[in-house]
């Protein structure tokens, strides 16, 4: 929580202008202006402190995506993961401010996989992937396994919404439609024409 907590503080400040809340030991808990933010030096410390919470984030996200695909948590305790490890899946709504986005899929994927079942939280999470397929430019690339474990162990769940099997399609489509420099070959008519 103090991660996600010094990684928000630090993509506040990283926008310029406007409050946050300070949570340092000198103004704990005082909201401060950042007006005074636009100098290079204040940019090139709010740089550093976002890439210090990723880098603290990143490190942990190894260490939860070790725990998800180890054999010796499966069954009950995937349940205990989920709900552990539900703060860092709230970043999926935005791949793009992230980089570690590869272990949150491998993770999704790898929860799936454990409880052979598609959690109601997973179930939630699944719009948000195309998030992750726009911010790899239209290629699915790690989202492969994680759209066939939806597949495999979420399939009532995809068939019983047609928004899922649309989005799913949608996705399918986006990434067969690039060409090799990774342009897409259709406009957003004949992308709405598929999926019909």
């Amino acid at each position: 929580m103090k991660f996600q907590q010094e990684y928000e503080v630090a993509k506040a400040t990283a926008g310029g202008g406007g409050k946050t809340l300070d949570i340092s030991k000198k103004n704990k808990g005082k909201v401060t202006s950042n007006n005074n933010l636009h100098s290079p030096e204040k940019r090139m410390k709010r740089s550093k402190l976002v890439q210090q919470a990723n880098q603290r984030i990143g490190r942990c996200m190894n260490l939860i995506r070790f725990v998800t695909e180890h054999e010796y948590f499966v069954g009950k305790n995937v349940a205990i993961i989920e709900q552990c490890v539900k703060p860092l899946l709230q970043f999926a709504d935005r791949p793009e401010e992230i980089d570690f986005e590869d272990d949150l899929i491998f993770c999704i994927d790898a929860l799936i996989k454990k409880s052979r079942s598609c959690s109601p939280m997973m179930q939630e999470l699944f719009p948000y992937l195309q998030k992750f397929q726009m911010k790899y430019n239209g290629v699915l690339a790690n989202l492969t396994c994680c759209l066939n474990s939806y597949i495999i162990f979420g399939k009532d769940f995809i068939e019983s919404d047609e928004r899922n099997v649309q989005l799913l399609l949608e996705m399918v489509w986006r990434a067969i439609s690039l060409n090799p420099a990774g342009d897409h070959n259709f406009n957003d008519e004949s992308n709405a024409d598929f999926a019909r």
